[in-house]
């Protein structure tokens, strides 16, 4: 899958990645390992990461959603 946009975290071991296929990916960069994994109904753009690791921002062609990471799932928290 192509990778549209990544971002850091500043203050957690973690990247996160969107891209064409439509998912949300937050890595762990120390472990080498994915933490979680979201599919969007469109295309994932751009993305950018909270410096808490909390939250991440991901823009798609119609919106920017602003999502909550928890520890299972990346949840919608609102549209922008």
């Amino acid at each position: 899958p192509k990778i549209t946009g990544l971002d850091t975290c500043i203050w957690k071991p973690l990247v996160a990645s969107c891209g064409l296929d439509r998912t949300v990916r937050v890595w762990n960069y120390v472990e080498k390992t994915l933490e979680l994994m979201k599919t969007f109904e469109e295309e994932a753009l751009s993305i950018a990461l909270h410096p808490s690791g909390l939250y991440v921002l991901v823009g798609f062609n119609s919106r920017v959603r602003l999502c909550s990471i928890l520890m299972d799932d990346i949840r919608p928290v609102r549209d922008l």
